[in-house]
């Protein structure tokens, strides 16, 4: 992967506490290091060129103090920043290195890449060094490429020597060539404008990008043209570190985001009015509207009639199972399912339909927070489907609004008061359902947002939590997430119930937890850990389960086999109910339930 290198150079402006602050800047976008410009006090000679004495005068001005260098080290080393330093003439090379400092690399700029005596002292130090090539004709920069003798350890920057560099005169192609003069890596020292410019250069395969950092892009001085801030850093290292992912595709698949959009936004064929099991359908009967819920025009074009196996009702999607008899539940293995506790998840449309084809006792209910505000004004939504005995749990909706996640700490009063009116209603749900089925009825969501410290947040989640269980002998559980999550048609990184640091967190502050192994799987490959580490640490705080496959790092409720899931016996006997969470498994009247069922029932009978 492409390193991206923070020159701070002379953006410190001659201030200990600025040089420090860049280097932390540095560190919080992930930068792989940062670089000074070391210059001895007596490296200006007197000249009265006016160019020459404008660019004296701005680097005496915010020159070095050599007594920083070891604190600036330790600083970059305690944050996992390698440094290095530039130095233009052998004298204060040696001067520095007599001083016992301990660099991770020596920088020679473009100003001296035809100084092949001080390429050659730099290379005694047993250190990479990097020199720039900016200044020089493609046939001298060759020349002096192979005179400077680098190694695979060592690297050759491009570099356009103005500052900054008009658009268009990057000569970035160049590159390529510089490939097959040298054995050392290549990079390019980016005196752009524009920083997005320098990540063009990524096409090149190139090793290192190098960019000037500064703390405000307002700062006044030589290099704040060509510099970037925290913010451009951040946003550089968050395209570097993806690269590879975002230009590779070696086959075009369609991703869980697509799939809801383009359902979300596609039309699908709906009846036009009621109809009874057996009656006769013309396809050209059914009309087609918006979200694309069931069949859509393509998939029965060679079709011009049907019989209805079910009744519908106007208003019905069109469904697969309208057309073809679903298959039938065994008994061995709606036996397997009671035995291991594995809940459906159902919706208030839905839930009579699952369960006359599941039967079973055990079902979640994921609601919408339009639901949810039906069931607050009309409870019997609610009593029409519990049966005794039964075992339901509530999941929170994600949102509640169009443009709002869940989250009763939000310091927006508005988000605040209507995620607790959201809460308050399933606890009163819960309570509802608890009286008809005989049976606890735990809720749980995905709270995803956070305005507070983690420390804080963990704190304040578990005081909410017992709060409720005191008030009301309900469990809410917080869900294991993604890191990169599925919100609003689109992707968003989340920054909780998703990391290691969490782990430490939940365990810390005995949260109970409703584990989601796709998310879990999907959370440690996003930081190339190992789910199965995970999961036996948070074994114990487990309360709830959702079971389904994940694959990659946002791969969630793949099927059964194509993810990165095992153990599923271990999983299955696992003493709490797990639900069964394969992705769209509801469509079609559960059918990708009965496939999961099946895959688990054949995977672990003896």
């Amino acid at each position: 992967m492409t390193k991206l290198i923070a020159e701070i150079g002379i953006n410190h402006r001659g201030e200990l506490d600025n040089a420090k602050k860049l280097i932390l800047n540095a560190a919080s976008s992930k930068t792989w290091g940062v670089k000074f410009q070391y210059r001895s006090e007596d490296f200006f000679a007197e000249n009265h060129e006016l160019g020459s004495t404008l660019i004296k005068s701005e680097l005496e001005r915010s020159s070095l103090n050599t007594s920083w260098i070891p604190e600036l080290i330790n600083i970059s080393k305690d944050n996992k920043l390698k440094i290095g330093f530039s130095f233009f003439r052998k004298k204060d090379l040696e001067d520095f290195f007599l001083t016992g400092f301990e660099i991770d690399f020596i920088k020679i700029p473009s100003a001296e890449f035809r100084n092949i005596s001080l390429i050659k002292l730099a290379k005694t130090k047993n250190l990479p060094v990097m020199i720039s090539y900016g200044g020089g004709s493609e046939d001298e920069i060759e020349k002096y490429l192979k005179l400077s003798n680098l190694d695979k350890n060592d690297c050759a920057f491009h570099c356009i020597a103005n500052y900054p560099i008009s658009i268009g005169n990057q000569q970035l192609s160049f590159i390529s060539r510089m490939k097959n003069m040298t054995k050392a890596n290549i990079g390019y020292s980016s005196h752009d404008e524009n920083c997005e410019i320098a990540l063009l250069a990524l096409q090149y395969e190139i090793d290192f990008i190098e960019r000037h950092i500064c703390l405000s892009k307002e700062d006044l001085g030589l290099d704040i043209s060509t510099s970037s801030d925290l913010n451009e850093f951040i946003m550089m290292n968050k395209i570097i570190s993806k690269y590879n992912e975002i230009i590779s595709c070696p086959r075009r698949e369609i991703n869980q985001g697509e799939i809801l959009n383009i359902r979300s936004l596609g039309t699908g064929l709906y009846f036009n009015e009621n109809h009874k099991k057996g009656d006769e359908i013309l396809t050209s009967s059914l009309i087609e509207k918006s979200p694309a819920t069931g069949l859509r025009s393509h998939e029965i074009e060679n079709i011009q009639s049907f019989k209805l196996t079910q009744d519908v009702h106007k208003g019905d999607p069109l469904l697969d199972s309208h057309l073809n008899r679903l298959s039938k539940i065994s008994i061995k293995v709606q036996e397997f399912r009671d035995a291991h506790k594995i809940s459906l998840p159902v919706r208030l449309h839905d839930f009579k339909n699952i369960r006359n084809r599941f039967n079973g006792r055990f079902f979640e209910l994921h609601l919408s927070y339009e639901e949810v505000f039906k069931i607050q004004i009309n409870p019997g939504l609610l009593t029409d489907l519990i049966e005794k005995e039964d075992s339901i749990s509530i999941h929170l909706p994600d949102y509640i609004s169009s443009d709002s996640l869940i989250d009763p700490f939000s310091p927006k009063n508005n988000i605040r008061k209507k995620s607790r009116e959201i809460i308050d209603t399933c606890i009163e749900a819960s309570k509802l359902i608890k009286n008809i089925s005989r049976n606890d009825c735990l809720i749980l969501g995905s709270f995803s947002e956070r305005s507070s410290e983690k420390e804080i947040f963990y704190k304040e989640f578990k005081n909410f939590c017992e709060n409720i269980k005191n008030d009301h002998n309900i469990y809410l559980l917080a869900q294991w997430l993604p890191k990169k999550a599925w919100y609003f048609g689109g992707s968003a990184i989340l920054n909780q119930f998703c990391e290691e640091e969490d782990i430490d967190l939940i365990i810390k502050n005995n949260i109970s937890l409703c584990l989601d192994f796709s998310h879990l799987i999907l959370s440690a490959n996003y930081f190339n850990a190992d789910w199965h580490d995970w999961y036996s640490r948070l074994k114990k705080q487990i309360k709830h389960i959702h079971i389904s496959d994940g694959e990659g790092i946002d791969g969630e409720g793949v099927d059964f086999g194509k993810g990165d899931l095992d153990s599923y016996q271990k999983i299955l006997n696992h003493p709490e109910i797990k639900v069964l969470e394969v992705w769209e498994g509801h469509h079609n009247v559960g059918e990708k339930f009965y496939a999961a069922l099946e895959f688990l029932f054949d995977k672990v009978k003896k």
